[in-house]
């Protein structure tokens, strides 16, 4: 006899909370009839994930001046339900009024004038307003018009009825900043504690050498800046830096703010003036302090070239004091398009005391020439297929951390330039350098504390990953994370069962992430994800090798977790890497995915690169028709 299980909207509501699938809530919504009780509970849920403005395309725009129609129309309930907020006020052709450098100040006006003449002949007749609110791309016959300003003079009526806002994702790059209006309209959302904002602008044609425009970021400061947990600072130049350390007295107050994370290679920094400029400060630069007292986790871009140097203090991890710090993030990025720098001492000078609290430290470090890796027939040794760098004297630093039991590294960064394998340097044989020995030794303390591991040992064999899994504790490693030597194998062969065999060995395992996929394989994103039935049989084999593991990773946020009945489930197709509703340990390594204009060729993907920018148009449309069916 069969029973029935009835849930009631609280029960309804937990489930829905562990669905972080937009597209999943959508299908509930239009198979619930909005009568139903568990109508409203499914929309709260769909408002709770990220809800988007932007102004990327006139499509997108027009779509977020609707769905803020719907939403400052309804009663307060529904814009009371959102939760994170990302507003995108900018455009990639986006070019308010310039100056041209040199010309007298009356020829400039003249030209311009003659410029809004000539529009206005060829255009409809009426001229165009110059405050800066719209695209002018000169050199494009019919340039894309977005009225900017539009959006972004509504947010702040919008943002007052954000009662439960918990996290503001600001981007305003190349269009218009978070300004003191938004911030005021801001400090009346008591729950927000989490903000990611650009800080420099492109308002105008920089002189060489020159720092773009930087955010104000006072009224911030003055404001609800105190009660944030975590603050996410992009595009940080100098004048930035600067600005924020003159504020160090107020700074040294924010008890709350547990969470930092910085990108700081925008502008000139120390360059000389010679050649092309840096992406960032070069190893020389003395970052100021900027006296944060209860920072907890650090998550630093940088550039290869700003940490290229060993000094005991002064480099950008010196910003505030460490001894609290328990987790570190460094994204490792090439200062320079055309060449890297192949060795980074940073390591080789701090003090370990300093950062005795550290239980987690992650460095991604993908450089451009990782790119032959995608193929079966690059040739190893040329520049398609080089990657990785030299870190000295950070084997000694994580051996002197006593907390550290989660290490993610990637590419080759445990791995001393001259050896071609881990083997090579966790074996070494007699006579050799007694140095090399004594680092070994303590890399294999260092592995029999962890309780997570990413290895950075570059590309490994069955008999690689023997060696670095005999080190570790296996009553202690619950993620493993390696890049996988899937050219030392039969292309269409099964994955090695001596790889799984060694899997098998570990009864806590929970977490398994091979970081480059199979070569000519992809996957594409939504709505049809396309997996290769190899990749489908190798996910299926270390499931079926060892029953303790519950989520296997291949790619960046390519993730599969084990179900019910021997069913395997794809939560995250890495269509939107990396993706936050996977475990963070799974936010690296590579995806390849077809061009979208040549199907046959590949692009890389990587979690630690720019991100490539997003296209929301469909999702803002999506939100605005459900709207329109509940309003209209």
């Amino acid at each position: 006899m069969m029973s029935t299980l009835t849930i009631d909207e609280d029960v309804f509501s937990r489930i829905l909370a562990h669905i972080s699938d937009s597209q999943t809530v959508y299908k509930l919504l239009y198979a619930i009839p909005k009568t139903h009780d568990f109508f409203s509970v499914a929309l709260r849920r769909l408002l709770q994930l990220p809800v988007y403005v932007d102004t990327n395309s006139s499509r997108a725009a027009a779509a977020s001046h609707q769905v803020l129609d719907y939403l400052l129309r309804d009663s307060e309930w529904m814009a009371g339900s959102l939760r994170h907020l990302v507003c995108s006020i900018e455009h990639e052709n986006y070019a308010p009024a310039r100056s041209v450098a040199g010309e007298d100040e009356e020829e400039d006006n003249e030209e311009e004038q003659h410029e809004e003449d000539t529009v206005d002949e060829e255009g409809d007749g009426e001229a165009e307003p110059d405050d800066g609110a719209y695209i002018v791309v000169a050199d494009s016959p019919e340039p894309e018009i977005v009225d900017l300003a539009a959006l972004h003079d509504r947010l702040p009526v919008f943002f007052k009825k954000l009662r439960n806002l918990e996290a503001l994702d600001y981007h305003g790059r190349l269009g218009l900043p978070l300004s003191p209006p938004l911030i005021e309209a801001l400090a009346e959302c008591d729950s927000l504690r989490t903000v990611a904002v650009d800080t420099a602008f492109l308002l105008k044609l920089q002189e060489w050498g020159e720092d773009p425009d930087s955010w104000d970021i006072e009224p911030f400061l003055s404001s609800f800046g105190p009660s944030i947990t975590t603050l996410e600072l992009r595009h940080v130049c100098q004048t930035m830096l600067l600005k924020l350390a003159s504020f160090g007295d107020v700074l040294s107050t924010y008890e709350n703010l547990s969470t930092l994370k910085m990108e700081i290679m925008e502008g000139f920094w120390d360059w000389d003036g010679r050649g092309s400029p840096n992406s960032g400060a070069t190893g020389e630069y003395k970052f100021p302090s900027l006296r944060l007292p209860a920072l907890r986790r650090f998550e630093l871009v940088v550039g290869d070239l700003t940490i290229s140097t060993a000094r005991s203090s002064g480099t950008p991890l010196h910003l505030f004091d460490c001894t609290r710090l328990s987790e570190l993030s460094l994204r490792v990025r090439q200062c320079n398009w055309y060449w890297f720098e192949d060795t980074i001492r940073i390591f080789g000078g701090l003090r370990p005391a300093e950062f005795a609290a550290l239980k987690h430290l992650e460095i991604k470090d993908v450089n451009k020439y990782a790119n032959g890796r995608l193929n079966w027939d690059h040739v190893p040794g040329t520049q398609s297929s080089q990657y990785g760098r030299a870190y000295p004297g950070l084997i000694s630093f994580l051996y002197e951390l006593p907390d550290l039991v989660s290490l993610w590294m990637d590419e080759t960064v445990l791995l001393p330039t001259h050896f071609s394998s881990p083997s090579s340097f966790l074996s070494p044989e007699d006579g050799s350098n007694p140095e090399e020995i004594h680092q070994a030794s303590l890399l294999k303390i260092i592995l029999w504390r962890l309780e997570s591991l990413r290895v950075g040992f570059g590309i490994m064999k069955h008999t690689d990953v023997e060696l670095v899994l005999s080190a570790c504790d296996p009553t202690k490693i619950r993620q493993f994370g390696f890049e996988w030597a899937w050219d030392s194998y039969e292309r269409a062969a099964p994955l090695s069962s001596d790889l799984l065999a060694q899997l098998a060995r570990f009864p806590v395992l929970t977490d398994v992430h091979i970081l480059f996929p199979r070569p000519g394989t992809q996957v594409s994103g939504l709505p049809d994800p396309k997996i290769d039935d190899l990749t489908l049989q190798d996910v299926a084999r270390i499931f079926a090798c060892n029953g303790s593991v519950c989520r296997v990773g291949i790619g960046s946020s390519v993730v599969w977790e084990r179900g019910t009945s021997g069913i395997i489930i794809l939560v995250s197709d890495g269509s939107c890497a990396p993706n936050v509703a996977v475990s963070s340990f799974f936010h690296a390594g590579y995806l390849a995915k077809h061009r979208p204009d040549e199907e046959e060729e590949f692009r890389v993907y990587d979690d630690n690169s720019f991100s490539l920018r997003p296209e929301r148009s469909e999702e803002i449309e999506r939100l605005r028709d459900l709207l329109k069916n509940i309003l209209d």
